[in-house]
């Protein structure tokens, strides 16, 4: 995980690196940096909360998202059902899916942070 900047305190946090599946994206902000903030609902053992978790894609190569919502309303959410990461010698991509977007982000590296 030599792309992924502070996955090693998730780690600390879960015992592993989650797959975010079934967890919410709360946002996807393309500009002016590619951010995407997903709030959690895997908790680690014994947690009753656990903070919003940004992933920023720095320095991107390539990128193609889609949003297939126009409004959302109130009650309803973007399920994750994909959350991967593949890493090569030259960057990493996000690749994303969910009930409403897919794509992905191929950059540098990602930084991962708490809100």
């Amino acid at each position: 995980m030599k792309y992924l900047v502070g996955a090693d305190e998730i780690i600390a946090d879960y015992g592993y690196f989650p797959t975010f599946h079934d967890d919410i994206i709360e946002s996807i902000i393309i500009f002016p940096d590619k951010k995407i903030t997903v709030e959690m609902q895997t908790l680690p053992c014994n947690a009753k909360s656990y903070p919003k978790v940004n992933f920023i894609c720095n320095n991107v190569h390539k990128f193609e998202l889609s949003y297939d919502r126009i409004v959302i309303e109130e009650k309803e959410f973007d399920q994750i059902f994909q959350l991967d990461f593949e890493e090569n010698e030259e960057y990493i991509e996000l690749s994303i899916g969910g009930i409403y977007s897919s794509g992905f982000i191929r950059c540098e590296n990602i930084q991962i942070l708490k809100d």
